[in-house]
């Protein structure tokens, strides 16, 4: 059993209010699904800029979890064209669309990989250390409660120093989790991205993203 407790509530559909960053993945088409996530990675490139008035929903391929799908779509655009490292996902996405139980345990996966992985590099690149090792040191997010509290401990930081925008996504994917929202998956991405703009290693946090879809996504066949 994963260490993540499960809710029973339905996945919303909408961003939280007054959400500071555009949501814009793909969406579905009438393609194959398998189709749909191989031309994602062949159309690879630089992320569209945020505008803080737009947000738009989205919708997965058929059979593929939202909020894998809202992580992969936007990790897809952050790399390289000659970049392999998300082909091994396109058959592991496909089907993995789950009861509610399992895509909540993926959106508190999500969100804490966010606050308490992915930020605390941003932060140290910054020489915010005593900053980073609090959200280390915060409960794993895995229910409501605990993504409350994420949320409330990043919010503090990225509102008492500057250059901290990956902080700033992690606790808008705090927010998403607490609401039981794919858009977490978003979130979580862009907080990397963040990071990276921010000194954090590329390279370290491109693994990081491979090795969460690994834990999150079906075993390969």
């Amino acid at each position: 059993m994963s260490q993540y407790s499960t809710g029973t509530a339905k996945l919303k559909g909408a961003a939280p209010q007054s959400s500071p960053l555009l949501l814009r993945p793909r969406a579905a088409s009438d393609f194959d699904s398998r189709e749909q996530l191989v031309r994602l990675l062949e159309e690879q490139g630089g992320p569209e800029q945020p505008e803080e008035t737009e947000k738009a929903p989205t919708l997965a391929p058929r059979g593929v979890s939202l909020p894998l799908y809202a992580f992969f779509s936007y990790a897809a655009r952050n790399l390289d064209k000659n970049d392999k490292r998300l082909w091994p996902f396109v058959n592991r996405l496909l089907g993995s669309s789950a009861n509610s139980c399992v895509e909540s345990t993926r959106i508190f996966r999500l969100t804490d990989w966010a606050v308490r992985e992915v930020s605390p590099l941003a932060l140290e690149a910054n020489g915010l250390l005593t900053e980073a090792a609090s959200l280390r040191q915060l409960a794993p997010v895995n229910d409501e409660s605990s993504a409350d509290a994420a949320r409330i401990a990043s919010d503090s930081i990225a509102s008492s120093w500057a250059g901290t925008r990956s902080v700033f996504a992690a606790s808008w994917a705090a927010k998403s989790a607490n609401n039981n929202s794919w858009t977490a998956g978003i979130y979580a991405e862009i907080a990397s991205e963040r990071a990276i703009e921010a000194g954090a290693d590329r390279e370290i946090l491109l693994n990081m993203q491979v090795v969460l879809l690994d834990e999150l996504c079906p075993p390969p066949c």
